[in-house]
Parts: C-alpha cells; structure tokens; sequence
C-alpha cells in the first residue's frame, strides 16, 4: 500500500507566509496557488487511491444527476437543437458529464472552452484541466462575476487567457475596469464553475479538502489493523514441564514438534505436563469502536448518516429515514448548482441557435413563463403515495367543504393544492389549469 503523509495546514505554508501572489488584491479568500496545486493533487490522489473519497465523490455524483436526458422541451426545434449538442460527437455528454461533474467535485472547479460553429451555430466543449488555471479574475468592483480565466504558460509561449461565457445583462454590467482587462483576454470563451467557496475566492475547494487528513487516517488505521490480523489468527502451544530442567524441557519440546507437526497427529504426556494453545488477544472490538468514529466523523461532516457507508449497526427503517433529511437537504444544494450548469450552457446553446437561424425568440418563450425547456432531476427522497395520496384527498376535501362555506375562492383553493401536489415532484399553473377548463367545457355538448 502506498503511503502518503497529508499536510492539513494548506493556507498556511510556512515558505508562503508574509507573501501575495503578485497583482492580486490582499483582500481575499483564495489559496496560494501553490496550495491551490497541492489541493487539488491530494485530493485526485485520495479519489484514485481511498474508498471511501471516492464513494464521497460517487454518491454526490450519482444523486444530483439524472439517467438518460436532463432536459425535456415540448417545442421540437429547441428540442431538436439541444439534443444535437448534448450527443454531437466532440461533446457526447451522455459520456461526459457525469465525467465533468466528477471532476468538479474533485478539484473544486469545472473550465469547459467553447467553440461556436459558423455554419448552424452548434457549440462544442473542451475541457481544461484545473491544474492549468494560473488565476481567474473577477471583477475589480463586484467579486462576484468572474470574468476570465488565465492559465499557466508554456516555455517559451504566452500565457492563455479566456473569457469567461457571461449573459448579455451581466456583461453589460461589469466595471469599466473589467471590460478593460477582459478586452486583452483573446484565447477564446470558456464556461468556469467552482464550487465550495466564497465570494471572494473565484477558485474553488475540492470536495475532499476539509476531510482529506481524517479519510488518511481512517485509511491507515485499517490498513495497520489488517497488517495485525494475521498475527492475531496465529498461536503457540504452552508447554509446561512440572519440576524438569532445561535439558527435559528441550527434549518435550522436540517430541511435541515431532508428533504434532502433522494435523490429526497424537501426542502423548503424563500429568507432570501441560499442554495448550495461547492466541494474542488484540481487542478487535476497541479497533471497530475507533474506525466507527473516526468514519462517523468523515461522513458527518460531508452530511451522509453511517448506514449509507455499510454502518446500519445502530440503524432501522424510522431512524434511518430521519438521518437522511439532512443528506437530502445538502444534495439538493448541490442539484441546484447542477441545473444552473446546464442551464448557462443550454442557453449559450439557443443563443447561437437563433444567430444561425435554426429558431427564433418565440420559440425560446414557453407560453410567457419563461425558458422553453426543463432541466430534468433525480428525485432525492421516495414518497409514500400512499399517506400522501390520504394527504391530498383530506387537503382537497377541506378545501371544497371551505369554497362551500365562502371562506376560500377557486382561485386560492386551486394554488393551495398545487403547492401540496409539488411535493409529488410536479409543478402545477393554475393559470394553464384554468385555460385548459375553460376549453374544456367549451367543448362539453
């Protein structure tokens, strides 16, 4: 097993103290770049090498992405063009999504180039890999719009630097300053996300940094335990010869290895000796109390109870369906991130799309509500249809027995039990509803 000692103390390097990355604020949250590197391989080298990160890593990944398509659209020709990028053969994100999300929970930063085709507008993406990324600047007066990205130079060349994809509102937002340093940003256009940061650190932390030292450990302690295992499995016979010398004892001990060297061998011995079988006692149970806690520990902190990781000891259905409310709650933060990812890519998408004429605003509009499209999500919890079938039955009963009474309108009984039907993962228009009756009994005889 390879072993590797982990530093916790990243922010603070000792050869570091006192300095600043040059022409860099002093104000700000964002690792030396040289932490920022060590970051990033301790954790790619924890995913390769340790279980339980990549289970981490895993589950994250698994939980916040949809199988099959992530997106649906009743208007075919948005359909049509999002489906012709997400399987275009240089993009192939049925492959490589899941792939680029991975990564961004590992490194902390996800740098996708984009290249626009003249001819029907269909955007492709490359991928840069974190470790390349020299700075990413933000604006000068509003740290929270990213506006470039600049990556390391190779020998004897210029350093790299790419233009962060921004909706129209927001470029036309940004300082007179920023539009100065992103006029000398020319390499090209690229989508950057980060995650696990604050506003005034444009970079981002990896998923594994503030549980890297403790997952090392966890590691370790098992692999010095099963280091011991087989010393524990072993024995040795206590030979006891009562009143004998030395040369006595020897010569006892040369027969016992003589007759029970052999399984099913028989050794015989008056009751002037003993014979047993001594085993080390390792106290296995204190090893399974320490590796629980230290496991607890790591899975608490990134908010998954212990049953999730193999430990339902302690675990049945009630109490594992309450520790998993606050695993659902830190997912579905991270679903959110997700959804905003595609949805700045697919937008960049239409948008060239209708420069190249393959669709037009209307058909970017779904009925005045917004975009034409929907991201699709994994569901995070199951429901129990049947409670909740119970549940909307009295909801919708109480609601009617209201209307009757003049307590409540259509219109409030309507949005009240859209707001209950969400739950079941389906958002209800009550204005769409209302069209949709009003054709209806139109069309009665």
């Amino acid at each position: 097993m390879i072993k590797k000692t982990i530093k916790s103390s990243l922010t603070n390097d000792s050869d570091f103290i006192g300095y600043r990355q040059a022409e860099t604020s002093i104000y700000t949250r964002e690792l030396s770049y040289v932490a920022q590197d060590k970051m990033m391989d301790i954790a790619y080298w924890l995913w390769e090498n340790y279980p339980l990160s990549k289970w981490i890593i895993e589950v994250i990944v698994s939980f916040v992405l949809a199988e099959g398509l992530p997106f649906n659209s009743r208007n075919t020709k948005v359909y049509k063009i999002l489906w012709d990028f997400w399987y275009d053969p240089v993009n192939r994100m049925d492959l490589y999504f899941d792939k680029h999300l991975r990564e961004l929970y590992i490194f902390g930063e996800l740098c996708l180039p984009a290249q626009v085709s003249k001819a029907n507008g269909r955007v492709r993406l490359g991928y840069i890999d974190p470790k390349r990324i020299k700075r990413v600047y933000a604006d000068p007066e509003n740290v929270k719009i990213v506006i470039g990205v600049e990556l390391h130079a190779n020998i004897g060349e210029e350093s790299k630097k790419y233009k962060t994809l921004l909706v129209a509102d927001v470029e036309n937002f940004i300082s007179i300053e920023a539009k100065k340093i992103r006029s000398k940003f020319t390499s090209g256009d690229v989508f950057f996300y980060s995650i696990n940061n604050v506003s005034n650190a444009p970079r981002g932390r990896s998923e594994l940094l503030d549980v890297a030292d403790w997952i090392d450990l966890y590691e370790s302690y098992l692999y010095d335990y099963a280091e011991k295992w087989s010393q524990q499995n072993s024995f040795v016979w206590d030979l006891t010869v009562k009143e004998a010398n030395t040369k006595k004892i020897q010569e006892q001990v040369k027969l016992l290895i003589q007759s029970a060297s052999k399984p099913g061998s028989v050794y015989g011995h008056s009751d002037d000796i003993e014979l047993k079988a001594s085993a080390p006692d390792l106290k296995s149970l204190d090893v399974d109390v320490g590796a629980r806690i230290i496991r607890n520990h790591i899975l608490g902190g990134k908010g998954f109870p212990s049953h999730w990781f193999g430990g339902g000891e302690d675990a049945n259905k009630a109490i594992a369906g309450e520790m998993s409310v606050p695993t659902m709650k830190i997912l579905s933060a991270r679903q959110k991130y997700v959804k905003h990812i595609l949805e700045s890519i697919f937008d960049y998408q239409l948008e060239q799309a209708i420069k190249a004429d393959r669709v037009n605003n209307k058909d970017l509009i779904s009925e005045g509500m917004g975009r034409s499209y929907e991201i699709i999500t994994p569901e995070l919890s199951p429901v129990d249809l049947g409670k909740f079938g119970a549940v909307i039955k009295n909801v919708a009963d109480g609601l009617a027995v209201s209307e009757n009474q003049n307590l409540l309108d259509k219109q409030t009984s309507r949005e009240v039990l859209s707001n209950v039907l969400s739950f079941l993962g389906k958002d209800i228009d009550v204005r769409q509803v209302e069209e949709r009756l009003k054709l209806e009994n139109k069309e009665k005889p």
